[in-house]
Formats: C-alpha cells, sequence, structure tokens
C-alpha cells in the first residue's frame, strides 16, 4: 500500500482508489478497506492536502468469498478417493 501510495498516488498526482487489508492496533483484527481520496496541490504543483475517505467493507469482502466459494465448490458433491 505505501508503495502504491508513493508511486501512483503521490509520484504521479492519480487520485486514491484502492482496496486493501489492514490489521487493527488495539485488538489486531484483520479489516478490508476502501480507501477514496484525491489530492490538493499549490500553485506549484506540490500535494498539500489529500480529501477522501476510508470505509470498512469487511463485511462485503466476506460475504464476496463465501459466493466464490459457494460457486466453485459443490456441497453435495461426493469426496471418491
Amino acid at each position: 500500500m505505501l508503495e502504491y501510495f508513493r508511486n501512483d498516488v503521490l509520484g504521479q498526482g492519480h487520485a486514491l482508489d484502492k482496496t486493501y487489508r489492514i490489521i487493527r492496533n488495539d485488538d489486531r483484527a484483520k479489516r478490508w478497506v476502501h480507501g477514496l481520496g484525491k489530492l490538493e496541490f499549490n500553485a506549484h504543483g506540490q500535494s498539500l492536502k489529500m480529501h477522501g475517505t476510508i470505509q470498512d467493507i469487511t463485511v462485503h469482502k466476506l460475504a464476496e468469498d463465501q459466493i466464490k466459494h459457494l460457486a466453485f465448490n459443490d456441497p453435495l458433491a461426493l469426496d471418491i478417493r
């Protein structure tokens, strides 16, 4: 994430639009978040600040993973070995 932010957002001036996993410091819980942001520049083209949001999408990500699992795994199939 740091490399993406340095190269694409700060380096190229692109808007931030990224889904990534974080680990909270207080309870070590793994969460999925989606960040959206846009840099604001001064008259000399230097970045001043970023406006945006970070949204916790953990519930959506877990549901997506479950749907993918159900799409490719038949719970009624027999395991013949």
